[in-house]
């Protein structure tokens, strides 16, 4: 008799568990706005991967031209590098 209660109180329960990840899952209609601004958002991890080989690319194509522009990264601040650090480390 206890099991019988106690499986029906199991299955009550999964019940109600499963009902609520479909509500949580289910697909929502989005704005056009929403839409873009998903797009956006998955945008710099693959701008960053194909500017990373764009660098590759520059530096083989044209390695004296490449080394001259990239020289002035030395000029940039020790403070300025932490705070790209900071951000590119909390995005990802």
């Amino acid at each position: 008799m206890n099991a019988e209660r106690a499986d029906a109180r199991t299955t009550g329960l999964t019940e109600v568990t499963l009902k609520q990840f479909a509500a949580e899952f289910a697909h929502q209609r989005r704005s056009l706005f929403d839409r873009f601004v998903g797009g956006l958002n998955r945008l710099p991890r693959p701008m960053l991967a194909f500017g990373t080989i764009a660098l590759f690319v520059a530096a083989m194509y044209d390695p004296d031209g490449f080394a001259d522009r990239t020289s002035s990264v030395v000029l940039v601040p020790k403070p300025l590098w932490w705070l790209m650090g900071a951000i590119v480390s909390f995005y990802f």
